[in-house]
């Protein structure tokens, strides 16, 4: 949903960092690097230490959920065949 806004920012701080010379490149590649690392082991920490009911939580798959005012009935009666 951000994408394009995140990748403009990113690419005018890259462009930043590019006139400031080597040594400014790549403290930030490392300081990106760290950043990534840190969130990562962030995430594995949480789903690790939570409970096993809360890690199998999604986002319901809106291709599968019944339409709202359509019965069990119809909804599961399979697809009509129109000859």
């Amino acid at each position: 949903m951000f994408a394009r806004e995140m990748r403009n920012a990113f690419e005018i701080t890259a462009h930043e960092i590019r006139a400031g010379g080597g040594t400014v490149q790549l403290c930030f590649v490392v300081a990106e690097l760290m950043g990534l690392i840190k969130g990562a082991i962030s995430e594995w920490v949480a789903k690790i230490t939570t409970d096993k009911s809360t890690r199998g939580r999604a986002l319901p798959d809106l291709m599968t959920m019944r339409p709202p005012g359509v019965t069990r009935e119809v909804h599961f009666a399979g697809p009509l065949l129109d000859d």
